[in-house]
């Protein structure tokens, strides 16, 4: 019997763009254009200043590009930032009833690989991997529910890295026993504690590490 995390994998590989309606297709690339400006506005605050002056300290060189500062990075830092940039004013696209922001974890991994590929990525598997990255991030979210916070997890880390590595693996074309684990080597990074939002700058922290788990897990399975 197939389970529930391998029939998400066959869902994440064999997701064709064409087979997506419209209108999903549509909010997609809102969700997208939304989560590049709130990257860019993010990168005028403080704190994103703080994290991108820290991680350039230690980084090599890249050229993933970092929203709305003019730098560049290796696209797992890349990612990283971006995710923190896109949460950083928590002004992000957010799905109620789940409670997580999926555009800082999907989308930053998702552009940090177009940027570090070696061979163009096409439009319609960057949308491709955006659908599978939202969609399987919300369910798991659904189910995992807000007891999550209630224990003092912060729900966008802990569900964000299965997000980030669903549009993945769709965007580096995964079969479906990579995919599931990509999923298995993106949830075991998961974490993140919702008291990181009380007087702390670090919950900007979690999409972003959440982005880069999902880039890791990829990356890793498909070496």
């Amino acid at each position: 019997m197939t389970n529930h995390t391998q029939r998400v994998a066959e869902f994440c590989s064999g997701l064709d763009l064409a087979d997506v309606p419209d209108h999903v297709v549509s909010r997609v690339q809102t969700a997208l254009i939304d989560s590049v400006g709130c990257g860019i506005y993010g990168a005028t605050l403080p704190w994103s200043s703080t994290l991108l002056a820290g991680v350039q300290a230690f980084a090599g060189p890249g050229r993933a590009v970092v929203l709305g500062s003019g730098a560049t990075l290796p696209p797992d830092t890349a990612a990283l930032v971006n995710g923190a940039f896109i949460h950083s004013f928590e002004f992000d696209d957010l799905q109620r009833d789940s409670f997580i922001h999926p555009g800082s974890s999907v989308v930053p991994p998702v552009l940090a690989y177009v940027d570090h590929a070696e061979v163009p990525v096409s439009g319609e598997d960057v949308l491709a991997a955006l659908v599978a990255g939202y969609e399987v991030e919300i369910r798991t979210g659904l189910c995992a529910g807000l007891g999550l916070l209630r224990q003092g997890f912060h729900n966008s880390a802990v569900v964000g890295p299965l997000g980030a590595a669903a549009a993945m693996a769709r965007l580096l074309k995964l079969s479906p026993d990579q995919a599931n684990e990509c999923l298995g080597a993106a949830a075991t990074q998961a974490g993140g504690l919702i008291s990181a939002q009380f007087g702390a700058m670090f919950k900007r922290f979690h999409p972003g590490r959440a982005a880069q788990s999902g880039f890791y897990a990829g990356l890793l399975v498909d070496a």
